[in-house]
This record gives structure tokens, sequence and C-alpha cells, in this order.
């Protein structure tokens, strides 16, 4: 079983979108880290996490070189990604 998939990320400005998803489970967590400081959890923008597949929309509140994704799914399978942003 393999973890989920982070797709179509988008860096516009001051927000970042992203997909998640999963060929056979549930996503169950999506984590992001600004700047390499702590994980938060996210919700997608639907705000319910219930399916295989899920989008999601940040806006960031403050100046960001680099943004760490940690995404998992029920079956706890766990992809992170990191993604440099600085201009």
């Amino acid at each position: 079983n393999q973890p989920p998939e982070i797709k179509n990320i988008n860096v516009s400005g001051n927000t970042i979108t992203f997909d998640v998803e999963d060929k056979l489970n549930s996503v169950s967590s999506v984590e992001i880290s600004y700047n390499l400081k702590d994980f938060q959890s996210v919700l997608p923008v639907d705000r319910v996490m219930d399916s295989k597949n899920e989008s999601f929309k940040i806006n960031l509140k403050e100046t960001v070189k680099y943004i760490n994704i940690k995404v998992s799914d029920s079956e706890k399978n766990t992809r992170f990604e990191t993604i440099n942003i600085s201009k």
C-alpha cells in the first residue's frame, strides 16, 4: 500500500493550493510546517477529511521560504514533501 500523493501544487502570492490523493484509502491527516517550524493540522477546502481526494487552500500569514507537507491515509501510510517558495 502506498502513501497518498501530493499533486497540483501552486503558489500564488500568499496562497498555496494543492490536492492530496490516495488510491485505496481515505486521506486522514494533512499537516504543514512553515519555515521548518512545528507541523500544524490543516483542513481541506470542504472542511471535512472524508475521502480519497482532498483539495487544500492555505493563506500564508507570514513570509515563507519553505513549506513542508505531511500527508497520511487511514492506514497510516505517510508522505512528506518540501516546497521551496523563496524567490
